[in-house]
């Protein structure tokens, strides 16, 4: 019985993923809208995102921190700034598209 436990707290130090990151890939719709921009804030800013899924006529953003979805928001906020943004989503993914952020859970 001992034998169990002992192997039972070697496998989960050894298949413990919490302290890795999640590798996904990330669309080439992405890659293209982020090397059409100039911006620099907004560059960085959507370098720092999490997950991403773009349909049709939807894209859902998650950020890697609380700061980084804070700040989208302000420049939502923001009319210069929103000009902006609208600006590079609907000349590289189309006039329709609507953008939905998700808050992350923690930072």
């Amino acid at each position: 019985m001992k034998r169990k436990k002992i192997d039972h707290k070697l496998n989960l130090q050894l298949f413990d993923t919490s302290k890795y990151e999640r590798i996904f890939s990330i669309p080439q719709e992405w890659f293209r809208l982020l090397s059409n921009q100039e911006s620099g804030f907004l560059k960085d800013l959507l370098n720092d995102v999490h997950y991403i899924d773009i349909n049709r006529n939807q894209i859902k953003i998650s950020f890697r921190l609380i700061s980084s979805y804070n700040l989208f928001k302000m420049s939502m906020n923001n009319p210069k700034a929103k000009k902006i943004i609208e600006k590079l989503f609907k000349s590289n993914l189309g006039e329709d598209i609507k953008l939905l952020v998700i808050r992350p859970l923690k930072n």
